[in-house]
C-alpha cells in the first residue's frame, strides 16, 4: 500500500494485465478519503432510492436490492482496507437516510443496517482475500469462487438477519431476501466493476467494437421491452426465448462485463413489468411473482455468466498461447533457433520460419529432405550425422549432437540439434521432432577460450609460472599443469594437500610457508616467499610462491589461491652474479694498476688503492672529486671528447695518454682505458676505467729518444764526413789515377796494342769506380737536399735510382715548401731512400709511385708498388733494420708510419710528419 502524496485519486493497473476488473483505487491523502466517503454516501443513497423504486408495494418486497452490491464494488476497488470502515459508514448512512424517509421503524432500520454490514463485509473481505484484491472473473474457477463467497455465503448471512426486520413470514422473507441480495451481488457488482474498469483503464478498441455493443444493447432493450413491459406480454411468453440470442451474443463477444450488463437490462425491465402488472411474471400473487422472477433471473444469468467465464478462459488461453508463441519466436530469433519435424517415411522435414535466417536458405531450400540436407553437412561431420540416427531406439529416443553445415554463401555454421524420436508398436521410427540452434558464436567463444587457455599454458610454460588453489574446509588442492612440471610430479596424480606440503620443501622453507599461510587465514594478508622445492628425484628448484585469500559473499575466507614461479635459473644467475661481483671487487681492490668507476657526469664512484697512491689522495677525498679536477687543463678537452664519444657510441677506448695532477701539484703521466657499463635494459650506467702510471716509462722513453737522436746525429755526421772524404780525397785520387793512366796509354807505341788495350780498360774501370764513389757520396750526404730543398733532392734521387736500377719511378710533389727544418727534410729523405730501395730490392715490381704532399700542418710521403707484398708484423719481428730505422727516425720528429700490404697485392707506405713537432714536457718528474 502506497503512502506517498500523489495528486491523482485514481490509478489503474498496468496495461498488460488481463481483463477482469483488476483496477483499484489508491488514495494518498485524508482529503481524498473524505471526498470518496462523501461520494460513496451520496451514491449509496441514490442506490437505495433506485432500490425503493424497484420495490413491490404495498407488500414491500424487493426483487433486487442494489445498495449492498454497490458498496461491495466500491470496497473491492479501494486497496487500503484501513479506510473501509469510513466508506462503509458513509454507505450505511445513505441507506439509513433512505429508510427514515421511507418511514421504517428504528428496529427495522437497525436490523437492515446490521444485515447490510454483515453482507458487505463478508462479501468484500472474502472476495478480496480469495482474489488478493479486485476479482478477475476470467475463468470458471474464479467465477465459482466469487459466486460462493458473494452469491451464496454473504447473502445467506444477510438474509438470516434481514428477515427479522419484518414481523410476518420469516421463511418467505428469508427466501426472497437471499435471492434479492444474491442476484444483486452476482450481476450488479461485476457490472459496476466493469464500469470502473472502463473508466480507470480504458482500452483502445475499434469503432466497430463499440458499434456492436450499441447494436446489441439496442436490440436487447427492444426485445426486453416487448417481453416484460409492453401491454399483452403475459400472453406472449415465447418472447422470453428471444432473449437467449442476445445473452449468447453478450457472453461470447463481451464476456463477463457483457453478460452482467445484459442481465441488468433484463432485470430492470422485468422488475418494472412486475411492479406495473405486466409481463410473464405478473399473473400470480405478488410474493410468488417476485420469487418466479428471481428464479428466472438467477437461472438466466448463471449459465450465461459461466459460459462467458468459459469463453474468457478460452480467450485467455489463446492469448497466453499467442504470447508463448511470440516469446518462442523472439527466443528463437534471439537464440538463432528453429523447430523442425521429420517424417521418416516420406523423408519430408517441416521447418519453422526461423530456419530461413538461421541456415541462410531460400523458401524453396527450407523444404530440403534429410538426404538433400546431408549434402550440405560438412564432409567431416556427415558420417557422425548419419550415425546419430542409428543410435536412436525406442529405449533411447533422444538425439543430441553438434555438427557443421555449409551455408549457400560458403560460410560454415555450427548447429546443435536436440530431438526426440517417436516409434510405432513394432519399434519403427515414425517421426522426429526437435530444435536446432545456431551455436557458431558459442563455438567460436569456446575455441577462443581454448585458445586463451592454450596461450595461458604456453605463457606459464615460457614464464615458468604455475598456479594453485586450496580450499581450507576440504583441504582440496588444485595445481596447473606447469606447476606439476616445476615440481617434477605426474600430472595424472592428485597434488599433495596442505598437510603433505612439508614433503615439497626443505624444513626451513616449509616452516616459513606454514607461518605465512596461517597468517593469511587469520588476517587475509597476502604473502610472497622464496622457497626451496624438493623434487621426487631429489633435485631442488627455487620458486617464488605468492598467495592471497578469496572471500565468499559473507566476507569469510573461502579459499587461498596463488602462483609459483620457477626462479632456479635466476637464483643461479644471482649466485653467479654475486660471485662475479665479489671477484670483480677483489680484482678492483687488489689490482696493481689504478681502477676507477666513474658516473656519466664524471664523478668518482669508486677507486682502488693503486689509483689513490698514483695521485696521492685518500679514497674519500677522490669520491668528492671529478675526473676533470684531477686532469691537466690542456688534456681535458680531448679527454672529455673521448668520454662523450664513448657514451654516444657505446664503445670503449684503450691506452689514451693523459696528464693528471698529483695532490702535490706535480704532473703524473697516465695511460687510461675505459669501458661503458650498461644496465639490464641497455641504458648507460657508468664507466669502468684503468689508469696506469707511465711517468717513469715516459722518462725512460725520453732518455732513450735522446740517445737515439744523438746516435742518428752522429751517424749523419759520420756519413757526411765519409761523403766528404770520398768526394774530396778518394774521388780526387781516382781522378788523378785516371789522368795517369791516360798519359800512360799515350806513352805506349802503336806496336804495343796489347798494353794499350789493358790501359784503356783500367782507365774505364777507374772512371766507373769514380762515378760509383761519387754516387755513394751523394747517398751518404746529398748536397742538393741542403741547397735545393727536399722536393728537388727527392726528385733527383728518384731519377738517379731509376736510371741506375733500370726501373720506372713516378715522382709527384705538391706545394712542398723549400725551407723546411733540417731534421724534417733529412728524416723524410732517409725514409724515402730506405723505402724505395727496399721496394726495388724485394717487391719484384718495375714501376713505383712516390708522392710528397704538403697537407695541413705537415708533410706526407707516400711510396707505393704493385709487387708481391709482405706481412708488416713479420717484417718488424725479423732481423732487418730498415723498418726499425724508419720508425726511430720518425719518432724523433713526431712522425707516424703506417704500412698497407697484402701478399700479391702490393705495398703502400704512408709517412706523415708534423711541421710543428710537439715539444716534450719539461715538467716531467
Amino acid at each position: 500500500m502506497s503512502t506517498s502524496r500523489n495528486p491523482r485519486i485514481l490509478e489503474s493497473t498496468p496495461e498488460h494485465e488481463p481483463p477482469g476488473f483488476s483496477s483499484v483505487l489508491r488514495l494518498s491523502s485524508t482529503y481524498q478519503t473524505i471526498l470518496l466517503a462523501g461520494f460513496v454516501g451520496v451514491f449509496s443513497y441514490l442506490a437505495a432510492k433506485l432500490g425503493g423504486a424497484l420495490v413491490l408495494r404495498p407488500q414491500m418486497i424487493w426483487p433486487l436490492w442494489p445498495g449492498c452490491a454497490f458498496l461491495v464494488a466500491v470496497l473491492l476497488q479501494v486497496q487500503r482496507k484501513a479506510i473501509w470502515p469510513a466508506l462503509l459508514a458513509a454507505g450505511l448512512a445513505g441507506f439509513a437516510l433512505y429508510d427514515l424517509q421511507a418511514g421504517l421503524t428504528f428496529r427495522s432500520i437497525a436490523l437492515l443496517l446490521l444485515a447490510d454490514t454483515v453482507e458487505v463485509l463478508a462479501a468484500a473481505l472474502a472476495v478480496s482475500y480469495a482474489f488478493n484484491g479486485t476479482p478477475r472473473l476470467t475463468s470458471v474457477r474464479s467465477l465459482a469462487k466469487y459466486s460462493l463467497f458473494a452469491g451464496i455465503i454473504a447473502p445467506i448471512a444477510a438474509a438470516v438477519i434481514g428477515a427479522h426486520a419484518v414481523s410476518a413470514g420469516y421463511l418467505a422473507r428469508w427466501k426472497v431476501g437471499f435471492l434479492t441480495e444474491s442476484l444483486a451481488l452476482l450481476t450488479l457488482t461485476p457490472a459496476i466493476l466493469s464500469w470502473a474498469d472502463m473508466v480507470l483503464k480504458p482500452a483502445k478498441k475499434p469503432v466497430t467494437y463499440y458499434f456492436e455493443i450499441v447494436l446489441m444493447f439496442v436490440g436487447l432493450v427492444i426485445v426486453a421491452y416487448f417481453a416484460f413491459v409492453a401491454p399483452g406480454g403475459i400472453s406472449r411468453p415465447a418472447l422470453l426465448y428471444s432473449l437467449v440470442p442476445f445473452l449468447l451474443w453478450s457472453a461470447l463477444r463481451f464476456g463477463i462485463a457483457g453478460i452482467t450488463n445484459s442481465t441488468i437490462v433484463i432485470g430492470l425491465f422485468s422488475i418494472w413489468g412486475i411492479i406495473h402488472g405486466r409481463g410473464p411474471f405478473s399473473a400470480g400473487a405478488p410474493a410468488s411473482n417476485v420469487f418466479s422472477l428471481q428464479l428466472f433471473f438467477l437461472f438466466a444469468a448463471s449459465p450465461f455468466m459461466f459460459l462467458a467465464a468459459l469463453v474468457e478462459e478460452h480467450k485467455e488461453a489463446e492469448r497466453e498461447l499467442r504470447r508463448g508463441q511470440e516469446r518462442f519466436r523472439l527466443a528463437a530469433q534471439t537464440g538463432k533457433m528453429y523447430a523442425y519435424e521429420w517424417d521418416v517415411t516420406s523423408d519430408i522435414i517441416i521447418r519453422s520460419e526461423e530456419s530461413v535466417s538461421v541456415l541462410g536458405f531460400t523458401d524453396k531450400e527450407k523444404a530440403l529432405t534429410r538426404k538433400q540436407l546431408l549434402n550440405r553437412i560438412h564432409p567431416e561431420d556427415r558420417a557422425l550425422f548419419s550415425a546419430s540416427f542409428e543410435r536412436v531406439t525406442p529405449e533411447n529416443p533422444n538425439n543430441r549432437m553438434t555438427y557443421r553445415l555449409l551455408r549457400p554463401d560458403g560460410t560454415i555454421l555450427w548447429l546443435e540439434k536436440s530431438a526426440r524420436a517417436f516409434f510405432d508398436d513394432q519399434g519403427k521410427m515414425l517421426r522426429m521432432i526437435g530444435m536446432v540452434a545456431d551455436v557458431t558464436e558459442r563455438k567460436k567463444a569456446e575455441e577462443a577460450v581454448l585458445q586463451r587457455e592454450a596461450e595461458l599454458l604456453q605463457a606459464q610454460r615460457v614464464a615458468q609460472l604455475g598456479s594453485w588453489q586450496w580450499e581450507p574446509e576440504t583441504d582440496e588442492v588444485t595445481w596447473s599443469r606447469e606447476l606439476y612440471r616445476i615440481a617434477g610430479r605426474d600430472p595424472n596424480l592428485p597434488p599433495p594437500n596442505f598437510r603433505e606440503q612439508s614433503q615439497l620443501y626443505g624444513p626451513e622453507s616449509a616452516g616459513r610457508l606454514k607461518c605465512a599461510v596461517t597468517e593469511a587465514l587469520r588476517t587475509g594478508t597476502p604473502y610472497e616467499l622464496d622457497l626451496q622445492m624438493i623434487r621426487p628425484d631429489g633435485s631442488t628448484r627455487w620458486i617464488i610462491d605468492r598467495g592471497e585469500v578469496l572471500r565468499d559473499a559473507a566476507g569469510q575466507i573461502a579459499l587461498l589461491r596463488g602462483t609459483a614461479q620457477d626462479i632456479t635459473e635466476r637464483k643461479q644467475a644471482e649466485d653467479a652474479l654475486r660471485a662475479s661481483e665479489e671477484k670483480f671487487r677483489n680484482v678492483f681492490r687488489d689490482a696493481g694498476i689504478g681502477m676507477v668507476i666513474v658516473s656519466l657526469e664524471g664523478h668518482f664512484l669508486a677507486v682502488n688503492d693503486a689509483f689513490c697512491e698514483c695521485l696521492g689522495y685518500k679514497e674519500q677525498e677522490l669520491l668528492h672529486k671529478t675526473v676533470q679536477s684531477v686532469t691537466a687543463a690542456e688534456d681535458w678537452p680531448s679527454f672529455s671528447q673521448r668520454l662523450r664519444e664513448t657514451l654516444e657510441r657505446g664503445t670503449s677506448f684503450q691506452r689514451v695518454e693523459k696528464h693528471c695532477v698529483h695532490k702535490s701539484g706535480r704532473i703524473v703521466i697516465t695511460e687510461c682505458s675505459a669501458s661503458l657499463i650498461r644496465g639490464p635494459s641497455g641504458e648507460p650506467r657508468y664507466f669502468v676505467g684503468e689508469v696506469l702510471d707511465i711517468t717513469k716509462r715516459k722518462l725512460a722513453e725520453e732518455a732513450l729518444s735522446s740517445v737515439s737522436r744523438r746516435l742518428i746525429e752522429a751517424h749523419e755526421e759520420e756519413r757526411t764526413r765519409i761523403a766528404r772524404e770520398l768526394h774530396d780525397d778518394i774521388n780526387q785520387r781516382m781522378a788523378l789515377l785516371a789522368a795517369n793512366l791516360e798519359r800512360a796509354k799515350e806513352a805506349l807505341s802503336a806496336s804495343e796494342g796489347r798494353a794499350r788495350t789493358l790501359v784503356e780498360q783500367a782507365s774505364q774501370s777507374v772512371a766507373d769506380l769514380g762515378s760509383d764513389i761519387q754516387s755513394l757520396s751523394h747517398r751518404l750526404h746529398s748536397s742538393k737536399l741542403e741547397y735545393l730543398g727536399l722536393a728537388a733532392a727527392c726528385a733527383v734521387f728518384c731519377r738517379e735510382i731509376s736510371e741506375r736500377q733500370n726501373v720506372e719511378i713516378d715522382f709527384q710533389s705538391n706545394a712542398v715548401p723549400k725551407a723546411l727544418p733540417k731534421e724534417i727534410s733529412l728524416c723524410l729523405f732517409r725514409v724515402l731512400q730506405e723505402a724505395l730501395l727496399n721496394a726495388i730490392k724485394h717487391s719484384g715490381a718495375q714501376r713505383f709511385e712516390v708522392s710528397l704532399t704538403n697537407v695541413s700542418n705537415g708533410i706526407e710521403l707516400r711510396v707505393h708498388d704493385s709487387g708481391i707484398g709482405f706481412d708488416p708484423e713479420k717484417a718488424m719481428a725479423g732481423h732487418g733494420l730498415g723498418l726499425t730505422s724508419m720508425r726511430e727516425r720518425l719518432k724523433l720528429v713526431d712522425g707516424r708510419l703506417s704500412i698497407e700490404s697484402r701478399l700479391h697485392a702490393g705495398t703502400t707506405i704512408h709517412v706523415r710528419v708534423p711541421l710543428a713537432p710537439q715539444a716534450r714536457s719539461a715538467a716531467i718528474g
